[in-house]
């Protein structure tokens, strides 16, 4: 998390937090944290879809949708998991 945090805008953040999520798996929790730190919804977006696969809980992932200020977000990200 203070990889994330120290990174200083929303495209480094994203990845930092993809670098981390390419060796370690996270909780649905510990990610939403992370998608706090990132300031839009398109980059947020982006981290959701590839998180997917590196997430312990799965059936918590619905908490994901609560991050995105545009419901337009959401909705993108569940025809990617739906289309999977």
């Amino acid at each position: 998390m203070e990889s994330v945090d120290n990174a200083s805008f929303a495209e480094d953040k994203v990845r930092v937090a993809k670098r981390i999520l390419k060796t370690n798996c996270l909780t649905i929790d510990n990610l939403v944290l992370i998608l706090e730190e990132i300031s839009f919804d398109e980059d947020q977006l982006d981290l959701a879809k590839f998180a997917y696969d590196h997430v312990y809980d799965l059936e918590n992932y619905y908490k994901v949708y609560d991050v995105f200020s545009f419901s337009k977000s959401g909705e993108e990200l569940e025809e990617y998991i739906e289309n999977r």
